[in-house]
């Protein structure tokens, strides 16, 4: 009786483990079918895109006069948006420094 108890233990833990990786599976996938840009980002999503830290992001990005002009927002409205392909250039062409240049 504990063999047979002890195999359907193992079936159970099998089956445990299949549905975890079909779950991991549907994120994977699900991740991939994801845009890679929006028109428009929340600041959090564009830090995601832009792989920024969320403090570089909010210490030395968004406090840019200059980068200013990429995030908007709605009337009476304390969420931002970032327009994010422009945003993300500017970031590229005028704040980030190849490695190789320092």
């Amino acid at each position: 009786m504990d063999i047979n108890r002890s195999r359907f233990e193992q079936l159970n833990l099998l089956l445990d483990n299949l549905e975890l990786k079909a779950q991991e599976l549907n994120e994977i996938l699900n991740q991939n079918n994801k845009p890679k840009y929006k028109h428009f980002s929340n600041a959090e999503e564009f830090i995601e895109l832009s792989g920024l830290s969320k403090d570089d992001f909010e210490k030395k990005v968004a406090k840019m006069q200059e980068f200013k002009k990429f995030i908007y927002k709605f009337e009476d409205s304390r969420k931002r948006y970032i327009k994010t392909k422009p945003a993300l250039e500017f970031i590229e062409n005028n704040l980030m420094t190849a490695e190789s240049d320092l």
